[in-house]
């Protein structure tokens, strides 16, 4: 048995595992509000002739109603996403066991990237064309950073998005040995 794991009983674990995903889930609610508000900011910049014509039309108030619904409604979103890696599932006790790191970050990284994209299917739905952060393929290709920088590939650069992600697939693995 893990060091860091003897001595602990089943009822510590499962408060370890609560306590780093709910920081998880504080972190990546911050990170994702922010990439959406830069989504939006470029994206109406960029598309300025069809902002102008959303104005004109009144339509555009309307869209951003709903963007700042999607906005307001992240971390209801992420708490809902974060389910299918339920501890408490009996599927997911072996899946803890084996995950490594970077997989996790994968799979994270793919989650947040989802709801970010409902924000250009949001501006799809009003005639924008191109939207800021998709690919060709109408998916993020990149997000923002918290430094203003984008990144490619399968992770967020946020540190302290990271670690907690670390901590909780820590906890998880503690309690799964427990």
């Amino acid at each position: 048995m893990n060091q860091i794991a003897e001595g602990k009983s089943i009822e510590q674990c499962m408060e370890d595992v609560t306590v780093t995903l709910k920081a998880v889930m504080d972190y990546a609610a911050k990170e994702i509000t922010e990439q959406i508000d830069k989504v939006i900011e470029n994206t109406v910049e960029y598309n300025y002739e069809k902002t102008e014509e959303l104005r004109i039309s009144g339509s555009l108030s309307e869209l951003k109603v709903r963007l700042n619904e999607l906005h307001d409604l992240v971390p209801q979103i992420i708490e809902q996403k974060f389910e299918k890696f339920s501890i408490n599932k009996k599927e997911n006790i072996s899946w803890f066991k084996e995950i490594r790191e970077y997989e996790l970050k994968e799979k994270l990284f793919t989650l947040y990237k989802s709801i970010i994209g409902e924000t250009g299917k949001i501006f799809r739905e009003y005639g924008y064309k191109d939207v800021s952060g998709e690919s060709s393929k109408r998916h993020p290709a990149f997000v923002y950073t918290q430094h203003g920088t984008t990144v490619m590939g399968p992770e967020p650069k946020n540190e302290d998005l990271l670690e907690a992600q670390r901590k909780w697939l820590d906890a998880c693995k503690i309690y799964v040995e427990v």
